[in-house]
C-alpha cells in the first residue's frame, strides 16, 4: 500500500463481479482442502472451521480499510479499492491451497 496516499493507483483491480465470483471459488476451494485435512503444523492447526470465522472477520476488516483507502485517495473509487482488498484476499487464500500438507 506504500504509495497509495500519493495520488499511485493499484494495479490488477478486476471489475467487482469477477473479483467477487473469484473470491467465492477460491474460498470454497480452501474450505473443501480444510475439511479434508487440516493444515498442521507442530503447534497450530488450520481448519475450515477456522477460515470461515476469519473470513466472516474479513469483510468488515476490507470495509474499514476501504474506507481509509479511499480518505487517503480519492482518485480511486470505492468500488475499485473493493476490488484491489478482494484482489489480495484472492492471493492470500490461492496460496492457502498451493501448501502441501
Amino acid at each position: 500500500m506504500e504509495g497509495l496516499s500519493k495520488g499511485k493507483l493499484p494495479k490488477g483491480v478486476a471489475n467487482s463481479k469477477d473479483s467477487d465470483a473469484r473470491l467465492n471459488l477460491v474460498y470454497k476451494d480452501v474450505i473443501g482442502k480444510l475439511k479434508k485435512a487440516p493444515l498442521t503444523d507442530f503447534n497450530a492447526e488450520v481448519n475450515a472451521d477456522g477460515l470461515q470465522k476469519v473470513q466472516r472477520l474479513w469483510i468488515p476488516y476490507r470495509d474499514a480499510t476501504v474506507t481509509l483507502l479511499f480518505a487517503m485517495n480519492p482518485d480511486v473509487t470505492k468500488q475499485q479499492w473493493a476490488n484491489w482488498m478482494t484482489e489480495q484476499r484472492i492471493k492470500e487464500l490461492t496460496a492457502v491451497l498451493k501448501l502441501k500438507q
